[in-house]
């Protein structure tokens, strides 16, 4: 077997244990909801017993799969991993204000990265029981279905946002249809991956927030940019936008004028 293949096959492997890992997470999830310790880090920053449960979970799990892997993980008590070699980026519960809330928008993400290059992605909502993944050049798919960015008209796209984002949200309408934020990074880019949305802007953003969402949406056929207009790398943190192709350079003019830049 030559190296490459070699590396194909170890990313497979890799990823069919991250899928697996989902699930008993979102089963976690599931089981927690309405009966947990919650725990403010800070304004409007929450954690809880299931947050840590499941971090535990996805860590002892792919520490299995990968030994010796990094993880860089929300919950973590040390978040300066360099993303060097090869190792994992977690959000346990990625919503977890919606989650504590009842409200269905939170989901387990997982990124695999190998020298800081995401080679496959993993977002689970075990409330609506969606699975979404991507491995790096071979598409995107949600409960096994491939699933694609859609093209619609500049006029409807509708933008989702986050909350915190100090912006003239009012500005976006003179480019787009409206906006929303629903609470949850990652969903918020499995959608616009599979055309719930036109577009996602995050002007701070963590790793753990979009590592697995980012690879999800451009292999769904999407950009994912910084807000230069590079390609969004894996960092922490970043600021990023996703959209389709065609709309990257609105997308990019009306995050600069409804930040007044």
């Amino acid at each position: 077997m030559s190296t490459t293949d070699s590396a194909t096959t170890h990313v497979h492997a890799v990823h069919e244990a991250m899928l697996g890992c989902a699930r008993e997470a979102g089963a976690l999830m599931l089981d927690a909801a309405g009966d947990m310790t919650i725990t403010q880090k800070g304004a409007n920053d929450f954690f809880t017993s299931a947050d840590v449960a499941v971090q535990d979970l996805v860590i002892e799990r792919l520490s299995r799969a990968v030994p010796g892997a990094y993880f860089l993980a929300e919950e973590k008590g040390a978040k300066t991993a360099q993303m060097v070699g090869e190792g994992f980026v977690i959000d346990p519960i990625d919503g977890t204000h919606n989650f504590i809330n009842g409200l269905g928008l939170s989901a387990v993400s997982i990124a695999h990265a190998i020298d800081g290059v995401v080679q496959s992605g993993v977002v689970y909502n075990p409330f609506a029981d969606e699975l979404y993944a991507a491995v790096r050049g071979e598409g995107a798919t949600c409960n096994g279905e491939p699933i694609h960015i859609r093209q619609i008209p500049q006029r409807n796209v509708l933008t989702l946002v986050e909350d915190k984002w100090k912006a003239d949200k009012i500005r976006l309408r003179s480019y787009v249809g409206g906006s929303r934020n629903l609470g949850s990074a990652a969903i918020a880019l499995c959608y616009v991956a599979c055309g719930r949305a036109g577009a996602y802007i995050s002007p701070s953003i963590h790793a753990w927030d979009y590592a697995a969402g980012m690879v999800i949406v451009r292999e769904a056929g999407g950009v994912v940019c910084e807000n230069d207009g590079s390609d969004a790398r894996l960092a922490e943190p970043n600021s990023i936008g996703a959209c389709a192709p065609e709309l990257r350079e609105v997308l990019l003019a009306m995050w600069k004028d409804a930040e007044g830049r």
